[in-house]
């Protein structure tokens, strides 16, 4: 008896579990619908021209496509430098020179840039004494006459950069040897061209879609918006639902396990009291028959 009664609590206990658990995976099926729903058409409406039809827009993106290029180029230009042996032959002898001019620049540059510290440590006792005894005038004018030696040199590498590009211009093999290099390219020059070609897809899609169009994806931008308003409500609402089931859940598990260790409890008491009973019995009765056999 205590084995069936311990075995209906049991499953009471599970077919309670099992209920609350469907009830709790139909609130989230709800939930991942009602987003997979709003996934599917968070969409706008794609343009149905697939190519540029105005010289306008081919001019606008041709713009685009060559500050790209110039780009490409004047970033992989330390590499070419570098390596300029390798390309003499493909280059060609202004193109050469201009690159050898714009190392030399760089150079200069970069040793304007060099902060003066560096460069005490090679000087002798005496320029360091007489740099200590410059008066605060002396020292301002040789900063001020440093930046614009240093602004000097930065105005002709604009101009020998400029003067590179018109000359690659005019070699196409050369360009394409120069864009091939471009995984020697630094991280920022490679994010930058990423983003730069992100914004060229962003703008040709913005030449290929038509006023009305235009305005029809504002209208549907407009009202997914207030969509994705109203499911972020009910995805709210359904996980506090969620929330106060799975807390009522807990709750009542509690209460039944309750339940079942006290009914546990009590069953462990009637089979002690049960087993002490028919010891105490048979004990009883072992000495009533030990009795009547001395009597008689």
């Amino acid at each position: 008896m205590a084995l069936i009664l311990d075995s209906n609590i049991s499953s009471a206990v599970t077919n309670s579990e099992e209920a609350s658990s469907l009830e709790n995976s139909s609130l989230l099926a709800s939930s991942l619908n009602r987003v997979l729903n709003l996934s599917q058409t968070n969409t706008a409406q794609s343009p149905a021209r697939k190519k540029l039809t105005s010289i306008e827009a081919h001019r606008v993106l041709a713009i685009a496509d060559d500050m790209i290029q110039k780009i490409q180029l004047v970033s992989s230009l330390p590499h070419v430098i570098t390596n300029l042996e390798k390309f003499k032959g493909l280059f060609g002898c202004d193109l050469v020179a201009a690159l050898e001019r714009y190392q030399v620049l760089d150079r200069l540059y970069n040793d304007c840039s060099q902060p003066e510290e560096e460069e005490s440590d090679s000087d002798d006792d005496e320029s360091v004494n007489q740099a200590a005894t410059l008066t605060g005038i002396e020292a301002k004018l040789l900063m001020r006459e440093q930046e614009n030696k240093k602004y000097a040199i930065q105005k002709q590498l604009q101009d020998s950069c400029r003067s590179i590009v018109r000359i690659f211009r005019n070699n196409q093999p050369a360009i394409e040897a120069a864009i091939a290099c471009s995984d020697k390219r630094s991280e920022h020059s490679t994010e930058l061209l990423l983003r730069l070609n992100e914004l060229r897809d962003v703008l040709f899609e913005r030449l290929l879609t038509s006023p009305v169009e235009e305005r029809t994806n504002v209208d549907l931008q407009r009202e997914l918006t207030l969509r994705m308003r109203r499911h972020e409500s009910a995805i709210d609402k359904l996980e506090s639902e969620l929330r106060q089931v799975e807390d009522d859940k807990a709750s009542e598990v509690k209460k039944r396990n309750d339940v079942i260790r006290k009914l546990q409890s009590d069953l462990h008491q009637i089979e002690t009291f049960s087993d002490e009973f028919v010891k105490r019995t048979h004990a009883e009765a072992n000495s009533q028959v030990t009795t009547n056999y001395i009597t008689l």
